[in-house]
């Protein structure tokens, strides 16, 4: 497997006690895909961008405190929904929210991690 994509919104505290098997991944060159920007209408109403970013880094500064290396997460890293709820109640508009937003923690991270 050389990418595993995750819903770490709603399931980021339970993958990264895996500390060993994570490193292991990335160490034999997977590529994790954090999936943290919700799609359900509901969820999304309750989210921003900076705390999705700040949920991320969390999950990263444990990772990084537990001997994998932050800069190695970053550069093993992919940004992804959490789910793929292409339907709501509202049809597609929050989906269409939840990528401008995807795209907007993405812009956040690069600039502050000085990532290409």
């Amino acid at each position: 497997m050389d990418i595993l994509s995750i819903d770490v919104l709603t399931n980021g505290a339970i993958f990264t006690k895996y500390v060993d098997q994570i490193r292991e991944f990335l160490n034999n060159g997977g590529i994790l895909s954090w999936g943290i920007v919700p799609t359900l209408a509901e969820e999304f109403n309750q989210k921003s961008v900076n705390s999705l970013v700040g949920r991320l880094e969390e999950m990263w500064n444990y990772l990084d405190a537990h001997g994998i290396p932050k800069e190695q997460v970053l550069n093993q890293a992919w940004l992804a929904p959490a789910r793929c709820c292409l339907v709501n109640i509202d049809g597609n508009e929050t989906v269409e929210k939840a990528f401008r937003f995807l795209k907007e923690v993405s812009r956040q991270l690069k600039e502050k991690y000085n990532l290409a």
